[in-house]
């Protein structure tokens, strides 16, 4: 049975605001507190984005938040927002998700790159 694959993928896509919402912010700040107090090394990371929506997107407020926050709080980010995988349509289900054979290769690079996180 095939996956369903390649779903809403366009060519077209028109610039819009990447909105960060105050609820989650306060959350987010809240799982960093609890992870210093529980000594939890906290790695935050942006996932694979097709490419074509990913340029579409008005990044610059959330990419400034969080540099800001991980470079406060000594926490490592991995951005593979726009990695190679992300131009190819064979690995996405939908602008924001991978389908089932780009999370298999995904998961490689992802535990690749934490990998040499922890070992170091």
């Amino acid at each position: 049975k095939k996956h369903k694959d390649t779903a809403g993928l366009t060519d077209n896509y028109k610039p819009q605001p990447h909105v960060l919402f105050e609820k989650t912010l306060k959350y987010l700040d809240k799982i960093i507190e609890l992870c210093k107090e529980k000594r939890i090394n906290l790695v935050f990371y942006t996932a694979p984005i097709y490419y074509k929506y990913y340029y579409s997107l008005q990044r610059t407020q959330c990419e400034i938040y969080i540099n800001t926050i991980c470079s406060k709080n000594k926490i490592k980010y991995l951005d593979f927002a726009d990695i190679p995988m992300c131009r190819n349509k064979e690995y996405m289900y939908n602008e924001t998700h991978l389908n089932k054979e780009g999370t298999l290769v995904f998961s490689k690079i992802l535990a690749d790159s934490l990998k040499n996180y922890i070992i170091k």
